[in-house]
């Protein structure tokens, strides 16, 4: 039963980490992260004044 729950957390982690991966990719998001810490502070980055 344990072992169950290990692997399906184990799945959700790499979903996670998948989004995020993909979000971090966009030139207008970045993620700011406390180390060791288990909170994200997500902040948007301001348009490029040169547009």
């Amino acid at each position: 039963m344990l072992k169950k729950i290990y692997h399906e957390l184990v799945a959700i982690r790499k979903e996670l980490q998948a989004i995020r991966g993909s979000l971090e990719s966009l030139p207008e998001i970045t993620f700011d992260r406390v180390p060791y810490g288990r909170s994200y502070h997500v902040s948007l980055k301001p348009p490029h004044k040169d547009r």
